[in-house]
């Protein structure tokens, strides 16, 4: 692979490294992308690594340090003191933009988001278990995501880690003991790298987590880590250029009239969770039922119909900011009136704490006729249009009313200032 131009610079003015290789014709793009947390220093060499020895038949491009300022200090947060990894709904870092940037114009058909996790928790060693898996990976767990780009990186998922184990690596899917006591498999959230990329995208998106050394580990032990990321990588793209024609098939692309999950609750299993872990006694590794529910997956509690267009008035200034920074479409408006549909809030918990969203709200759906003069359409049609419904829906549990900084206030018999635009008329 080689050295191209970086992707953009990060808040302090150094570049963000890019590394390109394979065929440029190739039909199938992969993206790898680690080092959002600068602290996490193996899985950065090991995307080196990665690129310097993959021979690929995929279009592939590497971003081994999205973080350099943070790798700089050794410190997992930017210079401004943004997790990176929880910045993919709000796009506040320079270093993030730049990484949505340049996937709407390359447009990547996979993305591998690589990390490094500690063997050693507090929650887990109460129980005296220490984490022992080589690599964990994982697949998208929003709700919102399209159920083909989640099936497709399921499929990865397991055929990933049957592969690592076939080379005798350990390795499962992401599993956490959260402050709670809840076990389950990383977070729903959409502002990870995981969830956000491929909701906004329709792109199937995968974490990968490499065990990180121990000051105990050996150097032929950290190697052999740095090993299991490499050929984790290396079995992922394998697979992308095995199966191109799934890839390349429009996983994400939206229609109006498609029903899309906005809010849902965390579903707890009957059985446990069953893991293998390391003693952190006798360092005996030994298979056991994490203590704790264990969250087996979600629950679709609100599910909405994809309007043809969201239509955002323009005085709303940092909402349209926000989405101008995710490149979202848009449409000029037509003077005359037109059909749609608004809600007005029927019902709301009162607000505890200032600047937080109401935990309980009902509205209803009030059609109705309007002028579309002084305000921005956003089209679902193609790509991100389920993003749309989950940014801009007020029930949605990751709406972008419940950031107080948007303003879209809500109150009881108060109409919501988003529209609909019917289906039926445009």
């Amino acid at each position: 692979m080689s050295d191209r131009d970086s992707i953009g610079q990060s808040e302090e003015g150094r570049p963000i490294p890019l590394l390109m290789g394979g065929p440029e014709s190739a039909p199938v793009r992969v993206l790898v992308v680690a080092g959002q947390h600068g602290d996490e220093r193996n899985a950065s060499r090991a995307a080196r690594a990665f690129a310097r020895m993959a021979i690929p038949l995929a279009r592939l491009a590497v971003v081994p340090v999205l973080n350099p300022d943070g790798a700089n200090r050794r410190e997992r947060r930017n210079a401004r003191g943004v997790d990176l990894n929880r910045d993919h709904q709000r796009l506040e870092s320079t270093e993030v933009r730049a990484l949505h940037a340049f996937v709407r114009a390359w447009r990547p058909h996979l993305v591998v988001d690589v990390h490094t996790y500690p063997s050693r928790r507090k929650r887990l060693l109460e129980h005296d278990l220490v984490h022992c898996h080589d690599v964990f990976l994982d697949h998208p767990t929003h709700p919102g995501v399209s159920p083909e780009a989640t099936e497709t990186a399921s499929d990865l998922v397991r055929e990933t880690i049957a592969a690592l184990h076939c080379k005798g690596f350990r390795s499962a899917r992401y599993v956490v003991l959260t402050s709670t006591g809840r076990v389950r498999h990383s977070t729903s959230s959409v502002a990870d790298a995981r969830n956000g990329l491929a909701l906004r995208y329709g792109v199937p998106t995968l974490l990968l987590e490499g065990r990180q050394p121990t000051r105990s580990d050996s150097p032929p032990e950290r190697a052999r880590l740095r090993e299991a990321t490499r050929t984790a990588l290396d079995t992922v793209v394998r697979w992308a250029e095995r199966n191109q024609d799934i890839l390349t098939s429009r996983l994400g692309a939206t229609e109006p009239g498609e029903q899309v999950t906005v809010r849902f609750r965390r579903a707890r299993g009957a059985a446990q969770c069953r893991l293998a872990f390391r003693d952190a006694v006798s360092s005996a590794i030994r298979e056991v039922h994490i203590p704790g529910a264990f969250v087996t997956g979600v629950r679709a509690t609100r599910d909405v119909m994809l309007p043809v267009a969201y239509a955002v008035p323009t005085s709303h200034r940092a909402l349209l900011d926000l989405l101008a920074r995710h490149g979202f479409p848009t449409l000029p408006t037509a003077s005359a009136v037109e059909r749609v549909e608004r809600y007005r809030v029927r019902l709301m918990e009162p607000i505890r704490q200032a600047r937080r969203p109401p935990r309980r709200m009902e509205v209803d759906m009030v059609v109705d006729a309007a002028s579309l003069t002084g305000h921005v359409l956003l089209p679902v049609a193609g790509e991100g249009g389920r993003a749309l419904a989950v940014f801009l829906e007020p029930q949605s549990r990751y709406g972008l009313h419940r950031l107080h900084q948007m303003q879209l206030a809500l109150g009881y018999d108060v109409s919501y200032p988003i529209l609909r635009v019917s289906p039926q008329e445009r």
